[in-house]
């Protein structure tokens, strides 16, 4: 049960990690994305 556990905290940790990434993908393409407005705007 504890190897399992354990495995099943790895596991999750890892998808955590995925989500957290992604997430941090996500803002950083929104942001660039909001830069190019802004200079699309003042150009």
């Amino acid at each position: 049960m504890s190897s399992f556990t354990s495995e099943f905290m790895e596991s999750s940790g890892q998808l955590l990690q995925c989500i957290l990434l992604s997430k941090f993908v996500l803002v950083l393409l929104y942001k660039a994305a909001d830069v190019n407005e802004i200079h699309v705007k003042f150009s």
